[in-house]
């Protein structure tokens, strides 16, 4: 059995920049403004208030203005001191949150950790306490700076993030919540949760592009990366242009331009275009020189070699290589796997096995090493499987297939990588005898390979087609002239007989003249067909404009709905800031709860293709989500979700929503009084096609003795029991080891038979 290579060396270039481009994170503050704009304003202040926050963002200027100069620190201590006396003299609740915020990110700035994490603590439950949405979320995003993005720290960031965008989304802080939303869509890439990343990263584009913002470079840049990451290289191209446009627009000359170049380049190179390719590449370089970047010279210089190595100038590719690493040394993990995995390469393209042996046990210890390989799996594996097949040595290709494979199907799969992974299974399968696995491995590889390439081979179809149409046409051509050809040769040899025979020429004319007839009658057909058939299309055109207009109806519909929602709930949370009533702030922050379940249906729906359906299994999770972080019961309530993936019609999600809503609420509140701990499950699942059944079960102190749950006068149970009849459905509740609620109803299938969309 033979096969064909492996993937082209393009592939393993995109790889590469994946490798070795590092994010560097840091939490992200408001850009203060010009100290000279902020000490006018201080002169011309009218109000103490005013003044107070004045000399907050004055030292907040002198903290984070750049050289890091102690006398700048000093600045910044001074002016906040001064802050701090005017805040605490006027008991100004806002201006004592920031200055508790802003002490810490001092510590921060001076390398005293313990005590920057100890204010920033601090700073976050003086915010909740007293309801200052902007300070609390600082706080989240100060707490984050403190764990790293690799491993459960990262997750850790990622919560922080989601809080703090949370709370900026229901301010007025658009800018704020923009690049908070940009941060968090950037965490979740270095997570490989991509789909993630693009929801937070195009709704902090849609908050950018609403306030007019231009300085978006970047954002769009990481778009085009994250869409590079999916295998979507068109997207991919489109966003690094768009990067490009913006970053000109700016006239931005910063070192964030050899991001955008070299990411176009990679574009440009995965797409065939090897001229743009370089033309990129170079200008990247340009810029990584005038900034003495030594990590982005590394970058260009593999990328070059592996240009190199794809046109067989291996002896030349392990030159420039040697000469890398002696020049450009470095002790970042990432850089040093992408050189011992490109000398392996090369040493293994000279047949070499003895010195690619040498890079290969490097690559090994850095899997033992490193408890996450993330996007350095991929080249530890690719290079191994390679050395040990080469060496006949299939035990040891078994073995690291085997972990190759549970380290792709462990994140999201990318399909040129299971390939390349299949199509070595099959030739180790058959080079040890194993026809019929390596068979199946192998057809598993054309599979793959044939959804890689399923866009290419609908382009080469429609250029077969328009050649195969225009070869018709040609034929069409020769033949009318044929036939041209022909009729004059009847006419000459009627002209010849037409002297002849009076009668016979007499005949012809009038044969010619009602041939001549049926043509213009034919032609006159033609026309009227012609006149129908515009008219046809022309009102397919205006039913596709009236679909189009109806879909972006409904979507502004959903939009506008959701808007809505969120304008009624920050209206109540203003409401209950007037409100010393415990029962009052209560019943408000149910409402909001209830208010946010319905939001998050009509959120989903204008942000999907689909307008007619919700899927609760993601609907679920979120609601969960936002009660765990509303109520703060991360450590103390475990939640077990174990929901199919229903899609259910808008009429029905939202009553269900509600139920979920009550019942979670209920639980966090009285199931597990006195800090107790506790275990919540939720199921939602189809009995059969047409029933579904939502079950929550608490192990808490269950319901009082005594209860008469039939006729009870709680709100929440009696709103639940409304929302199971809105649906059609049965409600059970019973307090056997906690309460157990269980509602059955019957899933609206109109929706699938042609039935209206619900607005």
């Amino acid at each position: 059995m033979t096969y064909p290579g492996s993937f082209p060396y393009y592939r393993i270039v995109l790889l590469i920049a994946i490798l070795l481009v590092t994010c560097k994170f840091t939490a992200y503050t408001q850009v203060p403004e010009n100290s000279t704009d902020i000490h006018a304003k201080l002169t011309q202040s009218s109000t103490s208030t005013e003044q107070a926050d004045l000399l907050l963002a004055l030292s907040l200027h002198y903290l984070h203005r750049p050289g890091e100069l102690p006398i700048d620190i000093d600045s910044a201590q001074l002016l906040l001191k001064q802050a701090s006396i005017v805040s605490d003299k006027l008991n100004y609740i806002q201006g004592k949150g920031t200055v508790l915020w802003l002490q810490g990110e001092i510590f921060h700035e001076q390398k005293q950790l313990d005590k920057a994490r100890k204010k920033a603590q601090e700073a976050l439950l003086y915010s909740q306490k007293n309801h200052l949405k902007e300070q609390e979320a600082d706080s989240y995003m100060s707490l984050a700076s403190f764990y790293t993005i690799e491993g459960e720290d990262l997750l850790k960031k990622i919560n922080y993030y989601r809080s703090s965008v949370l709370l900026l989304e229901s301010t007025q802080l658009r800018l704020k919540t923009a690049k908070a939303l940009e941060y968090l869509g950037d965490l979740y890439n270095v997570k490989e949760d991509f789909d993630s990343s693009l929801f937070y990263l195009h709704k902090a584009l849609a908050t950018f592009k609403a306030i007019e913002h231009k300085k978006i470079q970047g954002l769009y840049s990481l778009l085009g990366y994250v869409y590079g990451h999916k295998g979507n290289h068109v997207l991919s191209l489109k966003y690094g242009l768009m990067a490009l446009k913006a970053a000109e627009n700016d006239h931005d000359t910063s070192p964030q331009l050899f991001t955008i170049y070299h990411r176009i380049a990679l574009s440009y190179y995965i797409l065939h275009n090897n001229e743009s390719a370089y033309t990129f590449f170079e200008k990247a370089v340009d810029v990584a020189t005038r900034y003495k970047d030594t990590a982005a010279i590394t970058q260009i210089k593999i990328n070059e070699i592996t240009f190199l190595r794809r046109i067989k100038k291996t002896k030349e590719s392990l030159a420039i290589l040697h000469k890398l690493v002696t020049d450009y040394p470095s002790k970042e993990s990432s850089v040093k796997i992408a050189a011992y995995y490109t000398f392996a390469q090369l040493y293994l393209d000279e047949q070499k096995p003895a010195e690619a042996e040498k890079y290969i046990n490097q690559l090994l210890a850095y899997r033992k090493m490193m408890p996450d390989l993330g996007t350095a799996g991929p080249f530890i594996y690719k290079a191994t499987i390679r050395f040990y097949f080469e060496a006949t040595q299939y035990e040891k290709t078994y073995e690291y297939l085997n972990a190759y494979h549970a380290f792709l199907e462990a994140r999201e799969s990318n399909k040129e990588l299971m390939a390349d992974k299949e199509l070595y299974w099959a030739k180790t399968d058959s080079s040890t005898g194993k026809y019929l696995s390596a068979l199946r491995h192998f057809q598993l590889y054309k599979t793959l390979t044939d959804s890689i390439h399923s866009e290419e081979k609908e382009k080469q179809l429609a250029a077969l087609q328009l050649q195969y149409d225009l070869d018709n046409k040609e034929k069409d051509i020769q033949l009318l002239r044929k036939e041209g050809i022909i009729q004059n040769a009847t006419i000459q040899k009627e002209k010849v007989t037409k002297n002849i025979v009076i009668g016979g020429s007499v005949m012809l004319l009038l044969l010619l003249g009602l041939s001549y007839n049926r043509y213009r009658l034919k032609q006159h057909s033609n026309l009227q067909l012609q006149i129908k058939q515009a008219e046809i299309n022309e009102q397919n055109e205006l039913l596709k404009k009236l679909l189009s207009e109806k879909e972006w109806l409904l979507k502004e519909i959903h939009h506008r709905v959701k808007n809505n929602l969120q304008i009624v709930i920050s209206l109540l949370n203003t409401q209950s800031a007037y409100l010393n009533n415990e029962d009052a702030l209560q019943a408000i922050r149910n409402s909001q709860h209830r208010m946010y379940a319905m939001s998050l249906i009509h959120q989903k729906l204008y942000q999907s293709e689909n307008m007619a359906s919700i899927d609760m299994h993601w609907y679920i999770q979120e609601l969960v989500l936002y009660m765990q972080e509303c109520f703060s019961i991360h450590s103390k309530i475990h939640f077990i979700l174990d929901t199919d993936s229903i899609q259910i019609d808008v009429v029905q999600a939202v009553p269900l929503g509600l139920i979920v809503n009550e019942a979670v609420t209920n639980t966090i509140k009285y199931a597990f009084p006195d800090q107790k701990r506790g275990e919540v499950r939720i199921s939602l699942k189809t009995t059969n096609p047409s029933l579904c059944q939502l079950t929550i079960k608490d192990n808490g102190i269950g319901l009082p003795a005594g209860l008469d749950i039939e006729n009870t006068e709680s709100l929440g149970m009696s709103l639940m029991r409304g929302l199971t009849q809105q649906l059609g459905g049965t409600f059970q509740v019973n307090s056997r080891n906690g309460v157990a609620l269980q509602i059955t109803f019957e899933i609206n299938r109109e929706l699938e038979h042609g039935g209206n969309q619900p607005i």
